[in-house]
């Protein structure tokens, strides 16, 4: 049996694509990943809303003090310069800009900023100036305090709670004390984390957007493209298959209608030539002959070997019924573990040839008593397998096989090669050989 793919290493032919299987897996898990994502971006929402929501159930004005400090502490004290209490437009736009951020952005429905004594300088609300504020003491610089402005329902004559106003001592550069009143609508107190929420869905709406907008084309070209090459790839595949059949049909066919006929002829005559010899030349000559016979029925084997043989319409597996009839006319039990599956053409051609191949050199060298056919599917993996208990052989070169005429797996070796499959060939002296073919095939 050829050895010339004896632990033959795993190889993958460096222009192979993704298959199909590949392909549906990609989109499969752009598809997830969009999904994933989306249901992430919702329950962070949700989660975000519910967390939020018991924060703000929870506030209380002490809290609202708080946003209050903050708000004049942070974003308009530093605008409140001298500049500003001279009335520079420059300062006043730019305390303008902050009370809208904070009108916009937290919450706050009025803005003002009073003198020492109690009158409005400055307020989003023009005419709010000039007005006194209504409280008894103004805070200090560094203090705060709360007071909340009930307003009256025209239709019921009843009372309620209208806005809450935070007022916040500030000191200017040079020790002028200010008081920042900033007022928040009562009814937005047990509603900030909704307020907040409203922020954020925005931007968790854009998320998915730009999610839908980057992955969606993405698993819509990714699986086109990958489909086109594969179809070009089997394309280039089944050219240089029926390139190279067309060879060896020529090649096999220069062969029988010249060598082998010239050594048929020859045969022959030396067979009439033996019969007017005397002894012992005779012997000599007919031993001749018989040589070379010997060598046209080698010839014969070898182009048997080598002519293309194409898949038959039944399937791979009807390809091999001739051999197996042949291995156990000879006396092999022969036991085939194979489904009645179809695989892909260029699939099927090549199991149909390892499978031919493999069972030619059984019957000419194993010297077996059985022989196993089997074929496991395994994910996306189709593996055959051909297995004998013959006397197996020692591990020899490629350049010996070729050179002693035992190149048949070689060239199935090339074919798989191109294929991106894996072809091993497993024997020890005296223990059998198995022939491996490993491929691809979508499922």
């Amino acid at each position: 049996m050829s050895a010339a793919l004896l632990q033959h290493p795993r190889r993958r032919s460096t222009d192979a694509v993704p298959d199909l299987r590949l392909v549906w897996l990609t989109r499969r898990a752009i598809a997830l990943s969009i999904i994933v994502t989306a249901a992430l971006i919702v329950i962070a929402g949700g989660a975000a809303a519910s967390i939020f929501q018991k924060i703000s159930d929870r506030r209380t004005l002490s809290e609202v003090q708080a946003h209050g400090e903050g708000a004049a502490r942070d974003v308009l004290a530093p605008l409140i310069t001298e500049s500003f209490l001279e009335g520079d437009p420059l300062a006043l736009a730019a305390l303008n800009n902050a009370s809208e951020g904070l009108k916009r952005y937290g919450g706050a429905s009025q803005i003002t900023i009073s003198g020492a004594d109690g009158r409005v300088v400055w307020s989003d609300d023009r005419g709010s100036f000039g007005a006194v504020v209504g409280l008894e003491e103004l805070p200090a610089a560094g203090s705060s305090l709360v007071t909340v402005d009930a307003i009256t329902h025209a239709d019921a004559g009843a009372r309620s709670p209208g806005f809450v106003e935070v007022h916040s001592g500030i000191a200017s550069m040079s020790g002028t004390v200010v008081t920042v009143t900033v007022s928040y609508p009562y009814s937005s107190l047990g509603s900030q984390g909704n307020n907040m929420i409203d922020a954020i869905l925005p931007v968790l709406g854009g998320a998915a957007l730009l999610l839908a907008v980057v992955l969606v084309p993405l698993g819509i070209a990714i699986p086109r493209q990958s489909r086109r090459q594969r179809s070009e790839r089997d394309r280039l595949l089944e050219r240089l298959i029926a390139s190279s059949d067309a060879e060896r049909r020529r090649i096999a066919g220069e062969v029988h209608d010249g060598a082998v006929q010239d050594l048929v002829g020859v045969s022959f005559a030396l067979g009439a030539v033996a019969n007017e010899l005397p002894a012992p030349l005779d012997n000599r000559v007919r031993d001749l002959a018989a040589t070379t016979r010997t060598t046209v029925s080698g010839l014969r084997s070898l182009l048997n070997s080598i002519y293309p043989v194409q898949v038959p319409p039944q399937g791979w597996l009807a390809g091999v019924d001739d051999l197996i009839d042949g291995l156990r006319g000879a006396g092999l039990d022969v036991v085939t573990d194979v489904s009645r599956d179809r695989y892909s053409p260029l699939n099927e051609l090549l199991m149909l040839r390892v499978a031919r191949e493999a069972l030619r050199n059984v019957a000419a060298h194993a010297e077996a008593r059985s022989v196993t056919i089997t074929v496991k599917r395994r994910g996306e993996l189709v593996c055959l397998a051909i297995a004998d208990d013959g006397v197996g052989f020692e591990h020899i070169t490629v350049r010996a096989q070729r050179e002693a005429g035992h190149f048949g797996l070689q060239l199935v070796r090339d074919l798989a090669c191109e294929m991106g499959a894996t072809l091993t060939v497993e024997s020890t002296p005296g223990s059998g050989t198995v022939v491996g073919l490993e491929l691809k095939e979508d499922e």
